[in-house]
C-alpha cells in the first residue's frame, strides 16, 4: 500500500482583512468614555456620591440575600438528600439476637460520667430531648458497686445499684429502639423442655446485653402462656366442660410494639375470645407470674396470690414499663441484714420511680440480674439458680466483627 503524502499545515496561511478601526482603538475609546462618567459621577457638585453609595449598599445586600438563599436552598436540599437513618429489627422467629459490641461497654463509679453516656443518647436520637430518666444524680448510689452501660444507637441499658427505703435495690434501665429487641429465651428454645439452664447460659445463648429471670413458668401451671404468638396454655375451669378459660393470676401479655398489657386474675376468656385479642393486640409474648403492682403510675392493692407469697419479706423481682420502648427493672435482695419486702412495698417503691406499669417476675432465688453475660448482683450464696427462661433486650445493630470479651 503506497505512503500517504504527509500533510503541511501552513504556518502562513492568509489572514483575514482587518476592520478599519483596531480592536485597541475601540478598547481606548470605551475606557476614556467610562473615565469620563466616573469623573462626572463622583464629582462634589453633582450629588451623585450618595447614589453611588446607596447603589453600592444595595448591591451588597441583594448579594447578602443571595448568599443567604443558596444556603438556605443547599442546606434544605442536604436534608432531603442526605441518607435517612437506618432501623434496624431483630427478625422475629431470631434464636438469638445480634452480638453486642465489647466497645459499646462501660464501667464506672462515677454517676456524672453517666450523664455524658444519656446525652449521648439524646444526641443520637435513640432518646428523646425531654424523656425523663429514672436514673439520677441525686439517687443515694452505692458506693462499692459498678455503674454498668451498653450504648449504640439501638439500645442505652444502665445498671446500678442504690439505697431505697433501707433496702441495698438492683436496677437495670433500658431505652429501645425497636420493640423486637424486648425478648423472651427459653431452656432448649423449646416451650415446656424439661431441663432447666441458669440465666448466664441462656443470655449467653441469646446474646443478651441484660437478662432476667422472667416467670419460671415450668414452676407452676398457671395463666395464659403465650410464645412466640402461638398460645401454648389455656386452662378451663376444673370439672367443666365449657371452652371457658378462668385465669388464675395476672398475666403481662407484651406486643410487637413493646407495649404492656394485663389480664388480671379472676377474668374468664372463651378460647376464640382469647384468639381474638391476641390477634388483634398483635401479641408476641406473655409472662405468667405477677401480680400487677403498678397501673397507669399508681401502685396496686395487693392481698392475697396465688404465687410468691405477696405478703411476706423475700427477695423480689418486677419489670416495669416506663415510656414507650423504655423500661425498667427492679430488684429487692433476701441477702444478709436484708430480709427482702413485700410485693406491696414493691409497687410502692416501683410507683415512686414513675413508672406507668409493672409486673412481678418470679422471685426469690431466681431473682436475679445478668449483664454482660455476667451476674450482677448475686444472691447471698453466690449460687445461680436454674430457670426455665429469661426477659431480655438486646442490641439490633448488626455485628461488626470486634472481638467478645
Amino acid at each position: 500500500m503506497p505512503n500517504r503524502p504527509s500533510v503541511r499545515r501552513e504556518s502562513h496561511v492568509r489572514k483575514q482583512q482587518r476592520p478599519f478601526f483596531s480592536v485597541g482603538a475601540v478598547f481606548a475609546v470605551l475606557s476614556l468614555l467610562v473615565l469620563c462618567w466616573m469623573a462626572l459621577a463622583l464629582h462634589p457638585d453633582s450629588h451623585t456620591s450618595a447614589d453611588w453609595s446607596e447603589a453600592k449598599a444595595h448591591t451588597n445586600l441583594v448579594a447578602g440575600l443571595d448568599v443567604f438563599s443558596a444556603n438556605s436552598r443547599n442546606a434544605a436540599f442536604a436534608s432531603i438528600t442526605e441518607p435517612a437513618k437506618e432501623h434496624y429489627i431483630i427478625p422475629e422467629g431470631a434464636l438469638s439476637a445480634p452480638v453486642p459490641d465489647v466497645l459499646s461497654y462501660g464501667e464506672t463509679y462515677r454517676a456524672r460520667d453517666v450523664m455524658e453516656t444519656i446525652e449521648d443518647a439524646r444526641d443520637s436520637g435513640l432518646l428523646g430531648r425531654s424523656e425523663r430518666m429514672v436514673f439520677s444524680l441525686s439517687s443515694a448510689f452505692h458506693k462499692d458497686s459498678p455503674i454498668l452501660t451498653y450504648f449504640d444507637e439501638t439500645i442505652l441499658a444502665i445498671t446500678w445499684q442504690e439505697e431505697i427505703d433501707g433496702h441495698l435495690c438492683t436496677l437495670c434501665e433500658v431505652k429501645l429502639a425497636d420493640a423486637s429487641q424486648i425478648r423472651r429465651k427459653l431452656s432448649q428454645d423449646l416451650y415446656a423442655a424439661p431441663v432447666k439452664t441458669v440465666a448466664t447460659d441462656l443470655a449467653a445463648q441469646g446474646h443478651a446485653v441484660a437478662a432476667f429471670n422472667a416467670d419460671n413458668y415450668l414452676s407452676h401451671e398457671l395463666g395464659i402462656a403465650v410464645y412466640q404468638r402461638e398460645l401454648h396454655r389455656f386452662l378451663r375451669w376444673p370439672f367443666s366442660f365449657t371452652n371457658s378459660c378462668f385465669n388464675a393470676i395476672d398475666t403481662l401479655f407484651v406486643d410487637a410494639s413493646g407495649n404492656f398489657r394485663f389480664s388480671l386474675a379472676g377474668t374468664q376468656w372463651s378460647r376464640e375470645d382469647l384468639e381474638r385479642f391476641l390477634a388483634n393486640s398483635d401479641i408476641r409474648f406473655s409472662l405468667v407470674s405477677g401480680p400487677v403492682l403498678v397501673v397507669g403510675g399508681q401502685a396496686q392493692e395487693i392481698g392475697s396470690y396465688p404465687l410468691g407469697s405477696p405478703g411476706s419479706s423475700s427477695a423480689r423481682a418486677a419489670i416495669a414499663q416506663c415510656g414507650t420502648l423504655h423500661y425498667l427493672y427492679f430488684s429487692v435482695p433476701e441477702a444478709e441484714g436484708d430480709s427482702g419486702c413485700t410485693a406491696q412495698e414493691l409497687a410502692v417503691m416501683l410507683q415512686n420511680k414513675k413508672v406507668e406499669h409493672a409486673y412481678a417476675l418470679a422471685g426469690g432465688q431466681t431473682a436475679e440480674l445478668v449483664f454482660d453475660c455476667r451476674v450482677y448482683a448475686p444472691m447471698e450464696d453466690k449460687v445461680e439458680a436454674p430457670v426455665s427462661d429469661i426477659l431480655y433486650f438486646a442490641t439490633a445493630l448488626p455485628y461488626k466483627g470486634v472481638a467478645k470479651k
